[in-house]
């Protein structure tokens, strides 16, 4: 159960401090402007992948071969770009990002109406709109690309089909020159389309945890790049509340 859970914490560790990171830079170079910020958080998205695909790697390699992760790591150093296999499917999941603040910010206005109607406040979302408004969006884009990391997984994980003998080095072959529409096309006929969404529900479960922890580690790294550089006792409980609450 455990097996490759460190490397999928520093992969998750990476990402989200790679976007915030980058995107407060790209942030300042770019007009105030929606779709200028848009494209400033897909170029983000692009920054930690150097480093995350590799780990993203080394846990497939390590879920699916059974191998330790001492041994996984030297076979990849071996082979190093095999760790970028499944690097096409990125163009479209690393807009998950921006799909995602863009349904959310749709939502929001949705719940904002509703909650004006029933005589709320027609600015500010209460806890619970602002949580649903997070879930549904994380829960709908997920879902449409998901389909990209069965791409992705797919490709990294031929090396222990052909180990265990479950597809011949032909196949893999076969596997490995088709283009990403054609194996998907290939994984639906051979195991139905539901086979393609194998796995999504611990996705799902991930993604909803990690967008509720995203606001207050981006203020967190918003802090710790600002210009001043204190970190005086109101900054201290601003981050405590945000941690807590």
């Amino acid at each position: 159960m455990s097996r490759g859970a460190l490397c999928r914490a520093v992969q998750s560790s990476l990402e989200t401090a790679g976007f915030f990171v980058a995107y407060s830079f790209l942030s300042r170079l770019v007009p105030a402007h929606r779709l200028a910020r848009l494209l400033a958080c897909y170029c983000a998205s692009w920054f930690h992948v150097p480093l995350t695909m590799p780990l993203d790697a080394a846990v497939v390699r390590t879920i699916t071969q059974r191998k330790p992760l001492p041994r996984v790591a030297r076979e990849m150093a071996a082979r190093p770009m095999d760790s970028y296999k499944g690097a096409s499917a990125l163009w479209l999941a690393n807009a998950r990002v921006v799909f995602v603040l863009v349904l959310n910010s749709s939502l929001k206005r949705y719940f904002l109406v509703r909650q004006a109607m029933v005589g709320g406040s027609a600015v500010l979302l209460s806890a619970r709109s602002a949580a649903m408004s997070v879930g549904i969006s994380t829960t709908v884009v997920d879902t449409l690309l998901y389909p990209t990391r069965r791409i992705i997984v797919t490709r990294q994980s031929y090396a222990a089909q052909l180990e265990r003998g479950e597809i011949s080095p032909w196949r893999a072959r076969e596997m490995e020159r088709m283009g990403n529409w054609q194996l998907l096309t290939t994984l639906a006929r051979e195991g139905g389309w539901r086979s393609i969404f194998n796995g999504l529900l611990p996705t799902l479960l991930r993604g909803v945890l990690s967008a509720a922890m995203m606001p207050a580690v981006s203020e967190s790294v918003q802090m710790a790049l600002s210009s001043s550089w204190r970190f005086d006792h109101t900054q201290a409980m601003g981050l405590y509340r945000s941690l807590h609450e």
